[in-house]
């Protein structure tokens, strides 16, 4: 079906979830509905809170650029792309003044919401996959 021949609200539909996979770098199954994955990058680096970031440390290669690669527990690809920008939050609920104080690294996807999360993963580049928590929101820690 092309855009001409579209209702109006499912082409205004198609063009949201195109744009969200631009803005993300993310390109998505078809026909599934989005949720919002963290990643968080527990490297403990010195920066100010709310900053932008990448992996700091032993973790330098979770950045943004990065190719990921979210695959269901089938290996189906749910979403690929790269990573994105960072921002930086507080470890500790501990006021450092102006100072920088100890943080992690947070970047947000976009991913199709694959319904179950058992066993779904995320590889990081070349990188082993890692297991999706969705205990809460769902994410992928390293550390």
């Amino acid at each position: 079906m092309t855009i001409a021949r579209m209702t109006t609200a499912a082409a205004l539909g198609a063009l949201a979830v195109l744009g969200a996979s631009f803005l993300t770098g993310c390109t998505t199954s078809a026909g599934a509905g989005s949720t919002q994955m963290l990643v968080v990058v527990d490297d403990q680096v010195m920066r100010s809170a709310g900053s932008s970031c990448g992996g700091g440390g032993p973790y330098r290669w979770a950045h943004a650029g990065v190719a990921y690669t979210l695959l269901g527990a089938d290996e189906q690809v749910l979403a690929s792309g790269e990573l994105p920008q960072g921002t930086a939050t507080k470890v500790a609920d501990v006021d450092f003044g102006d100072r920088q104080e100890p943080t992690r690294c947070e970047m947000s996807l976009t991913v199709p919401d694959p319904g179950s999360w058992d066993g779904v993963v995320l590889q990081i580049d070349d990188r082993d996959p890692l297991p999706v928590d969705d205990s809460d929101t769902p994410k992928v820690v390293i550390s």
